[in-house]
């Protein structure tokens, strides 16, 4: 029976009832004819607007805003809501809507039109969250003119005067894609990973260094997560940063895990230790930053953050908004590829075939002591293979767009003010691409279709104006850790464990690590065949 028919059918009874009865009965009457207009005539009579989901609390809903950590389940209900054709559909969260694209052409659509479907709201939400004031982010979207403070006649760090919003994407290009400022910045990375990666400092992580057997056991989740973290520091800061703050990893490791709660503005009182962590960031970043040119620079600086240090200066910002955007830069640069290498290394050791065959194909990328990165770029597609699938099954990143004007995507009509919601999970769980078991691990899916890659239903790193800059040296950075690590070292899985579960209990905005009471124990001993010369 329709809602409206129970509706009908309650009224008809009401007349019989005690007036008692009779008084609780209107809410509850009310409350149908509510649904079935809303629901049910409502789509009739706008048959170009996206479905709305349907919900029981007419004002603000919060039924779905638990949406970031149960996605999957979500979407899947408004894909069946609307008969499994993946047209857009609409989500109302506390006084917002939220229109959800699910179809791999629809996402490329949204990509491409930037200029209705912005991404400026979304950022200064995060900017905001990581510590940028108000003036500050005037100032960071404010284009320099002559008479301004901000205005340099020879601007030598921005010599085309955009605005520091534009110009520091610009910046993030030149420092992260191929080039010879990467480069600087890959070699420091290697040079560090190579130093931690020998056996002195692997014992270190040694959870029971009293015994003297020749092999070391370890946390799989802490080793990785804290060389990466360290190696990507001192890639972008040098030698500097962890100096000013000895504990400076500790709070950036935890900062990670928790900065979702930033970006959804859970309250202080919710939050605390995301918000203490950014304060201690913060002030660390803030030391750095008085710290001589000539020291960070002989310390092993990036290029990008020297600039960016000397273009702020000019700019005027508050010292705290300053730190914000070095914040949101060391953030950005390390929190997925520290989980993103944690993950590969726990699928491969949990296969040992595809281990083996990964150590083959590695192999010829040592030459004369020295490691070919270039050959393992070009030349490894069982590794490309397993680095593609573990972001596939592991990036938990949301894009968000405002809708600027009026626009139609997927045949759906979607209205100015409200928002545009593209779940990555959903999109790299979709059956109609991946198959039916697209939950499973295959090392060989993107060798046996190569084309799976550059899918519309694969977007690890975003898309459009947002397409990650990254990409390019985050892959890099895990190919070298993996290719100094199975050279160095033989490492299996202790017996008796179970595969860690993917974190799916709180949001995510990017990789996710494993749920916290989850990890892998591995036993680590030195190979006398290594290869490789140290320091190269």
């Amino acid at each position: 029976m329709s809602q409206l028919g129970v509706g009908l059918q309650t009224l008809q009874h009401v007349q019989r009832l005690p007036l008692a009865v009779k008084i609780l009965a209107v809410p509850v009457v009310c409350l149908l004819l509510w649904r079935f207009i809303r629901f049910t005539v409502l789509p009739i009579l706008r048959p170009n607007a996206p479905k709305e989901l349907p919900h029981w609390f007419p004002s603000h809903n919060w039924s779905y805003l638990g949406i970031l950590q149960r996605s999957n389940k979500v979407v899947e209900k408004g894909i069946n809501y609307t008969n499994r054709n993946r047209e857009p559909f609409a989500l109302p969260i506390l006084g917002r809507t939220f229109y959800v694209i699910t179809a791999p052409k629809d996402v490329t659509a949204v990509y491409k039109a930037s200029t209705v479907l912005a991404f400026t709201s979304f950022l200064n939400e995060a900017l905001h969250a990581f510590g940028v004031d108000d003036s500050s982010l005037k100032l960071a979207w404010h284009t320099p003119a002559p008479g301004d403070a901000c205005w340099r006649d020879d601007n030598p760090v921005n010599p085309k005067q955009k605005p520091f919003i534009h110009w520091i994407k610009d910046i993030y290009r030149q420092q992260l894609l191929p080039g010879e400022k990467m480069n600087v910045m890959v070699h420091r990375f290697r040079q560090y990973v190579d130093t931690k990666l020998q056996w002195e400092s692997i014992s270190s992580f040694d959870l029971h260094p009293a015994e003297k057997n020749g092999s070391v056991r370890l946390s799989l989740k802490d080793f990785a997560r804290k060389i990466m973290l360290e190696a990507i520091t001192d890639s972008l800061f040098g030698t500097c940063l962890m100096k000013v703050e000895p504990n400076l990893i500790k709070y950036v490791d935890e900062f990670n895990d928790d900065a979702w709660q930033l970006v959804h503005r859970y309250p202080k009182r919710f939050a605390s230790r995301v918000y203490s962590n950014r304060a201690k960031l913060l002030a660390t970043l803030d030391k750095y930053r008085q710290l001589p040119q000539e020291e960070r620079t002989a310390g092993g600086e990036a290029w990008a953050v020297k600039t960016l240090i000397d273009e702020q200066d000019i700019l005027g910002m508050s010292n705290e908004s300053n730190n914000a955007f070095l914040m949101l830069i060391h953030w950005a640069a390390d929190s997925n590829a520290s989980w993103l290498c944690f993950w590969l290394l726990s699928y491969l050791l949990w296969d040992k075939h595809t281990l083996a065959r990964i150590r083959a194909e590695i192999a010829p990328a040592w030459k004369e002591g020295q490691l070919d990165v270039a050959y393992l770029l070009s030349s490894c597609p069982l590794l490309d293979s397993c680095f593609f699938e573990t972001l596939r099954l592991g990036g938990g990143t949301v894009s968000v767009r405002t809708v600027m004007e009026p626009t139609t995507i997927g045949g759906k009509e979607l209205q100015t003010g409200n928002d545009v919601l593209i779940l990555h999970r959903s999109l790299h769980f979709n059956k109609n691409v991946w198959g039916d078991s697209p939950g499973r691990f295959d090392p060989e899916r993107f060798v046996k279709n190569k084309k799976l890659s550059t899918n519309a239903a694969y977007v690890p790193f975003g898309g459009g104006n947002t397409y990650c800059p990254g990409r390019v040296i985050i892959r890099q950075e895990i190919y070298i850790f993996l290719a100094l690590l199975f050279d160095r070292v033989d490492i299996e899985l202790d017996p008796g464990q179970k595969f860690p579960k993917l974190d799916d209990t709180q949001p995510s905005i990017g990789v996710a690590g494993p749920r916290p009471d989850m990890d892998l124990f591995v036993t680590v001993r030195a190979r006398e065949a290594s290869v490789a010369v140290a320091g190269k």
